[in-house]
Formats: structure tokens, sequence, C-alpha cells
């Protein structure tokens, strides 16, 4: 299968990774990239894998931990995910149902043009962002800590 990559999107995430000293590898055969990100939860890092596309890019940060693939286990988390994902208005969460990996999936539109540092900066972070917001609560539930509902509203009644 033949992906149509946009250069410039490729060429100004490569720009924006540089600028901003990430480490990180890039496969431009695929488009796409590799990075990791260090957390301030239990979490401690995730990894992220940006997809640039023809007219758009798309940025998947990657739970490090997973739940184990008992049936009980992993629909808690996709009970967790769901909860997390109501009302949520940019980005989601999704587990793939037979690992339980789960991740934070957001994108940007660029149409025929670069996107600009702030739209690059936004969505790589908000999605680094949600996954810190969410890590301790997707943890709790994992190891069994704490109900679904309950690590959602304790996240989400916190600011801060």
């Amino acid at each position: 299968m033949t992906y149509e990559v946009s250069q410039e999107i490729m060429d100004a995430i490569d720009d924006f990774l540089n600028r901003d000293n990430w480490h990180f590898e890039k496969f431009e055969e695929k488009g796409s990239f590799k990075t990791l990100v260090r957390l301030r939860n239990r979490m401690r890092s995730a990894e992220i894998f940006i997809h640039v596309d023809n007219d758009s890019f798309a940025v998947r940060v990657i739970s490090p931990i997973s739940p184990d693939e008992n049936s009980e286990d992993i629909a808690r988390v996709n009970e967790f995910v769901t909860r997390a994902n109501y009302g949520m208005r940019r980005g989601c969460f999704d587990m793939d149902l037979d690992t339980g990996k789960v991740i934070f999936r957001t994108s940007q539109f660029c149409g025929n043009v670069a996107p600009r540092e702030d739209e690059i900066t936004e969505t790589i972070y908000f999605g680094a962002i949600m996954m810190e917001r969410y890590g301790d609560a997707l943890l709790k539930v994992i190891y069994g800590f704490s109900t679904p509902q309950d690590a959602i509203e304790e996240v989400e009644n916190v600011r801060g």
C-alpha cells in the first residue's frame, strides 16, 4: 500500500523537532517520526508516533503499560477509555482490544500548506499532556486499584 506524503509537512515537523531539541527517528519512506516524551506521572514516559499524510498529520502517544490480555482487564480499560472520551472535544483515547494497548490520538489538517509551528506544537504536546493527565488513573484501572468510573471522576474533578 502506498501513501501520499506531503514533503512540506514532513519538513515542517522535522524542523520543529530539531528546533525543540527532540531526539527522534525519521522514516522518510513511511512519512513518519518516532520519539519519546517524559511524563510527570507514574508512567514516566511514552512513545510518540507522528504520521504524515498528503494534507494532514496524526500524532499517537502510546501508553507504556497495558493490561493483561484477560477479558476482565481489557473490559475495565475499555470502559475507562470510553468514559475518558465522553465529551472530549479534541483527540481521543483508543484501545487495541486484542492487546489492550492504549493510545491518545490527535491530528491536524493542513490542506496544501505546511503547518505553522504553533499547530505542530499544540498537536504533539496535546497528546502528551492528555497521556500525562490520565496516565495515573489508567494505571489504577489496569492494576485493579480503582474502578473506571472512580478513576475518571478523580481525574476530571481535579484541575491543576
